[in-house]
């Protein structure tokens, strides 16, 4: 994936060691979703450009972001990695994912 936006950028770590990057967190978020299986590690990318494991970003929501899903991380955001996921999960079920 070309990543055309860093600042909104996501990766994960496959359990078999392959590197994935995504342009938008929702969509790693909706990549993770459908294959069912968790990754050995996956990061967000915080706003000074570093590398932040999902357990431990916090994210708002309302950004314009490449795919649209709205999500980004920020230091004091409201949301967890978990309604990332569940907003992925919603957005597959009303067959509206991109």
């Amino acid at each position: 994936m070309l990543v055309s936006s860093p600042r909104f950028a996501a990766q994960i770590l496959t359990a078999q060691g392959d590197r994935l990057y995504f342009d938008d967190v929702g969509c790693m978020a909706t990549f993770l979703t459908r294959r069912k299986d968790a990754p050995s590690r996956a990061w967000v990318r915080d706003a000074k450009g570093n590398w932040v494991t999902t357990d431990s970003a916090h994210f708002s929501k309302g950004a314009r972001t490449p795919m649209d899903y709205g999500f980004e991380f920020s230091e004091t955001g409201p949301l967890s990695w978990t309604a990332v996921e569940e907003a992925a999960r919603e957005r597959l079920a009303r067959g509206s994912e991109r």
